[in-house]
């Protein structure tokens, strides 16, 4: 089977220690925590407290004792709402359920499972979804002929939703990472996720929490058309009415679905972390066909060339991306282009044009094994890992996130942060104020910490 490109086989040979074990059944104010995907528990009262400005530095939360904050994999052990007030994040349990993992919400650890990872809040923090490795029984043969038989217990990826478990793994395979972190809608009111159906086959899962008052489940979800040869993770129109994801029949035949509606078949095609909406709702991804690559905008293609970054729109409608042809690299804003000094894996512009941040990621030719972010032309520091950074279109200013060993780190244009344990992934930005913000973890305490950009 054909597997898409991010792969992480970290996660699973982690997931693949796990015995017999039973289990216990990327956002504004969280004045509830879901016990089983719809109803819900109050918090303690000093929980409900209007919180302080959004940037203002503070203390978030304190590991509970017994706890150990585990910001491992990096991508998926923390989730916090918009206005701060929510937050969840995976932790391992030192006592009792010896080598257990749980997600720990409204500071209050959940059921303990082998693995718990990728915690995700709702926008208004009502609602929590993670991901979690449970032991299921499998029959498999003991002997290359085939004629002994084994059965036991084999590790396998379940999306939870408080006593809900929906199965999204069905076989040993090493396409789960970041593309499997469930993804709610803009309005909170639905969440979508990629998974493995039980012919092996991949589709992406949207369940609806307004229709019917029945628990949640296996039964709650909708499935789209399904793909042999994988599928992007899901990413939200901006009314939440419908997904886009880019999905695979085979290597070379991909299409784009929107809704449940399929796109004509391209070569290759990027939604994720790809992809972009202008204000209508129209989406923007990338495609290739006969060598090149090129933009499609609600289904129109955009000139063809040899490599093209993300989208993006400003706020007029206008489409900017960048894109290489012949060995130089352009910025095209519409149907101007203009030359860049360097590839550009993302873009943004100012409302008005007059400023383009253009960035990618490259190894370090001088540290082997680094990794280095370039913003217009400017390499940063060296690290063992680097995420995309936060850019404000306005002023260009920054934020981004790189790793060395365990240890992490956030570089703006002035200068790199203080060691910390873990951040969440990517930053915010607020421009007019010249400020990103981001969750630290510092021993056993989450700090929210903001970084002046100016």
């Amino acid at each position: 089977m054909h597997l898409r490109r991010r792969t992480f086989a970290t996660l699973v040979l982690m997931l693949c220690a796990i015995a017999a074990v039973s289990p216990q059944s990327s956002s504004r104010s969280d004045p509830v925590v879901t016990t089983n995907g719809t109803q819900a528990r109050p918090l303690d009262e000093a929980t409900r407290q209007a919180p302080p400005p959004m940037w203002t530095e503070r203390l978030l939360a304190t590991v509970p004792k017994g706890l150990s904050a585990l910001p491992d994999p990096w991508w998926g052990w923390i989730s916090i709402t918009p206005d701060l007030s929510g937050l969840a994040y995976r932790v391992a349990v030192r006592s009792g359920n010896r080598g257990a993992e749980a997600i720990v919400s409204g500071n209050r650890p959940g059921a303990d499972f082998k693995h718990a990872f990728a915690p995700v809040l709702s926008p208004d923090g009502s609602r929590l979804a993670h991901l979690a490795g449970v032991p299921v029984t499998a029959v498999w043969p003991s002997s290359r002929d085939g004629t002994s038989l084994a059965v036991g217990n084999v590790p396998r990826v379940f999306l939870v939703l408080g006593e809900a478990k929906i199965q999204v793994q069905h076989t040993d395979v090493t396409d789960f990472g970041e593309d499997l972190v469930p993804v709610f809608s803009p309005n909170g009111r639905k969440l979508a996720f990629k998974a493995q159906r039980p012919g092996q086959q991949w589709a992406i899962g949207v369940i609806d929490f307004d229709e019917g008052p029945g628990p949640v489940g296996e039964a709650s979800v909708k499935w789209g058309p399904e793909f042999a040869g994988g599928a992007d993770p899901p990413s939200w129109s901006p009314d939440s009415t419908h997904v886009v994801y880019a999905a695979a029949h085979g290597p070379t035949e991909w299409v784009v679905v929107t809704g449940t509606e399929p796109s004509p078949p391209y070569a290759d095609a990027i939604t994720n972390h790809v992809i972009a909406f202008r204000s209508d709702g129209t989406a923007a991804y990338k495609a290739k066909q006969t060598g090149k690559w090129f933009i499609v905008v609600g289904g129109e293609r955009q000139p063809s060339f040899d490599a093209v970054s993300a989208p993006f729109f400003r706020p007029d409608g206008t489409l900017v991306y960048g894109a290489s042809e012949g060995g130089k690299h352009f910025v095209v804003m519409g149907q101007s282009r203009s030359e860049l000094p360097h590839a550009a894996e993302g873009v943004a512009s100012s409302a008005n044009g007059q400023r383009v941040t253009a960035w990618h990621r490259e190894d370090d030719p001088a540290k082997r094994g680094k990794r280095r972010v370039v913003i217009n032309g400017q390499a940063g520091p060296p690290f063992d890992a680097v995420w995309r950074p936060a850019i404000d279109p306005e002023s260009g200013a920054y934020a981004y996130v790189g790793r060395n060993g365990r240890k992490f780190q956030v570089v703006t244009p002035l200068g790199i942060s203080r060691t910390y344990d873990g951040v969440l992934w990517r930053p915010w930005i607020r421009g007019d104020e010249g400020v990103a913000g981001y969750a630290a973890l510092l021993k056993d305490q989450l700090w929210w910490k903001v970084d002046r950009l100016r």
